[in-house]
C-alpha cells in the first residue's frame, strides 16, 4: 500500500484547504503548475475556491483549453486565467518546447471567445528581452485583458537560470519600452510590471506560499524546503513555522535582496 504522503490530494482533501485558507482570510488562491489542466478534477476546484469567495486564478500554458473547457473555465466563475507568452514563436519554442506555440495560441483565442478575463504573463530574461514591445503588441491583437511582465530572479537553489538574469540598465531598458506601450495602449489593454523598480523582498519571502498536489508546503514559491504536509497538519498550524525558516533559506533572501539594491542604486545614479 502507497503511502498517502505519495499520493495526490483528493478532492475532498483539496475542498478541505480550501476552507483553512478561506477561513484564514487569505486572499486568493492560485491553480498553477506544471500543468493544473492534467487535474481530473481542476474544474471543481476551480468552482469550489469561487464560491468560497476567494479570488482565484488559473495559470496555465494553455495548450489543453480546447472550445469545451474554455465554457468549464468560464462557468467555473474565476477571476482571471494567466497565460504564459515569452516571446514570438521562435523565442517561445527555446523557452518552452516546440509545437507549444501554436496550441498555446488556441487555448487563449478559445477563453477570449467565451469572455472570461485572462491575462499574459511573460518572465523576462537575457532570452526575450529584444522582443517585450512583440508580445505587448500581440496581446493587443489576441484581445486579452492585460499583459503582466515579470523578472526571472538569481535563485542559488536554481542553476536553471544561471544566465538568464538581466543587468539592472537591461531591466530599465525593458521598463522605458512597457512606459511607452502603457501609453499606446492605455484605452485597449492593462499593462502591469512587476519589474521591481518599488519592491520589497518581503513579497517573495513572507506573503506567498506553494502547497503541490501531495499536500507539501514550501514557504516561498522558488524553495526546495519543505516545512510539512497538510494530510498530517492544518495549515494554520504550518504557517506559524514560516518565520522561522527565514534563517535557513538566508542565502536565498541575500542573493535577492543584492539584486534589489544593485537595481535600485542604478536608478539612483540615473536621477
Amino acid at each position: 500500500m502507497k503511502n498517502a504522503n505519495l499520493l495526490e490530494l483528493t478532492t475532498d482533501e483539496s475542498y478541505s484547504l480550501i476552507d483553512q485558507i478561506f477561513l484564514l482570510e487569505i486572499p486568493e488562491i492560485h491553480f498553477t503548475g506544471g500543468e493544473p489542466l492534467l487535474k481530473k478534477d481542476i474544474i471543481k476546484l476551480l468552482n469550489y475556491s469561487h464560491t468560497k469567495g476567494l479570488r482565484t486564478f488559473l495559470e496555465t500554458n494553455g495548450t489543453l483549453i480546447n472550445k469545451e473547457k474554455a465554457k468549464q473555465i468560464k462557468n467555473s466563475g474565476i477571476e482571471c486565467v494567466k497565460i504564459s507568452i515569452d516571446g514570438p514563436a521562435e523565442v517561445f519554442a527555446k523557452i518552452r518546447g516546440k509545437k507549444i506555440y501554436e496550441k498555446t495560441i488556441r487555448g487563449i483565442n478559445n477563453i477570449v471567445k467565451v469572455d472570461q478575463n485572462i491575462e499574459i504573463d511573460t518572465d523576462l530574461s537575457k532570452i526575450n528581452k529584444d522582443c517585450i514591445a512583440n508580445i505587448i503588441d500581440l496581446s493587443n491583437e489576441l484581445n486579452v485583458n492585460s499583459f503582466r511582465i515579470r523578472l526571472v530572479l538569481p535563485i542559488c537553489e536554481n542553476s536553471l537560470y544561471d544566465g538568464l538574469i538581466l543587468s539592472p540598465e537591461e531591466i530599465y531598458n525593458v521598463y522605458k519600452i512597457i512606459q511607452e506601450k502603457k501609453q499606446q495602449y492605455k484605452d485597449k489593454l492593462s499593462i502591469f510590471d512587476d519589474l521591481l523598480l518599488n519592491e520589497s523582498i518581503e513579497r517573495f519571502f513572507i506573503n506567498c506560499i506553494t502547497i503541490n498536489p501531495y499536500g507539501y508546503i514550501r514557504p516561498y514559491p522558488f524553495s526546495s524546503l519543505v516545512i510539512g504536509n497538510i494530510r498530517n497538519e492544518k495549515i494554520n498550524k504550518l504557517l506559524e513555522i514560516i518565520p522561522e525558516t527565514l534563517p535557513k533559506i538566508k542565502k536565498d533572501v541575500n542573493i535577492i535582496q543584492n539584486y534589489f539594491d544593485r537595481i535600485q542604486n542604478y536608478l539612483v545614479q540615473l536621477k
